[in-house]
């Protein structure tokens, strides 16, 4: 009955996952007693009061790459992002409840107004963006400025089949960033 063994991992996946969490036996024992006092609450106290600041610093970076000189916007979309991403883990107790996603709960309704404020957001970056384009400007070398050239280019490109990016697939690649 003590004697779990866990599940043999792809090869692969093996070289990321070294260490504890696929030791077992005496191993295991051993080097989680050697770690554990690295992970008593006292010191990880001092992480969760950096925790704010890895986070800012993780959105501010994704904001910037992503959307150069609109970086305030960048960072509303990435705190939009934050407050679904808890909003998706206290709904995934629901998931097994078939339809449930579709029940007009507070939840689902604060999921579906944080989706549309997202996709607002992004309509209006790319729309501000595509006006300054069209005045002549370069495109900024960022992600949206990547995207939003391509789009120009294949625009100009499409053939008699009218084969092409719209607006919605060049929002679709904005939100696939999630």
């Amino acid at each position: 009955m003590n004697n779990f063994q866990k599940p043999r991992l792809n090869p692969y996946t093996q070289v990321l996952s070294t260490g504890l969490p696929n030791y077992e036996g005496q191993k295991w024992a051993k080097h989680r007693k050697l770690l554990n006092p690295a992970f008593q609450l006292d010191k990880l106290k001092v992480l969760r009061r950096l925790w704010p600041y890895f986070t800012t610093l993780t959105g501010d970076g994704i904001a910037k790459a992503a959307f150069g000189s609109s970086f305030e916007d960048g960072r509303k979309i990435f705190n939009i992002l934050t407050v679904q991403k808890n909003l998706v883990i206290s709904l995934l107790k629901y998931s097994y409840i078939p339809g449930y996603q579709y029940m007009p709960t507070k939840g689902n309704r604060k999921m579906k107004e944080t989706d549309n404020e997202i996709k607002l957001l992004l309509t209006n970056l790319i729309r501000q963006r595509k006006k300054v384009m069209e005045a002549g400007e370069a495109p900024k070398d960022d992600l949206l400025g990547m995207l939003l050239e391509s789009n120009a280019n294949e625009a100009a490109q499409v053939n008699e089949n009218g084969s092409g990016s719209t607006k919605r697939q060049l929002l679709s690649h904005q939100v696939s960033l999630r």
